[in-house]
């Protein structure tokens, strides 16, 4: 789909191809850039993971994530 759009947008010149070679390099900067961020956090302890499932975590999960507190610690 993105290169038949992008040759209809050059046909009916919405798109130069110049344009379309700004956008591309754009793109890979600001992928390349939350990449480079993404690589330099620090690992999350596994635990984590249930932080963010539910308001209130079930007794059960809660009782998961304190076992593995326990493994990694």
């Amino acid at each position: 789909p993105l290169v038949r759009l992008k040759k209809y947008m050059l046909k009916k010149k919405i798109l130069s191809e110049g344009e379309d070679k700004d956008i591309w390099n754009d793109a890979e900067r600001k992928v390349s850039d939350s990449v480079t961020k993404y690589e330099a956090m620090q690992d999350a302890p596994p635990e984590s993971i249930f932080n963010y499932m539910f308001a209130q975590l079930p007794l059960e999960l809660r009782e998961q994530q304190e076992r593995m507190k326990g493994e990694a610690g």
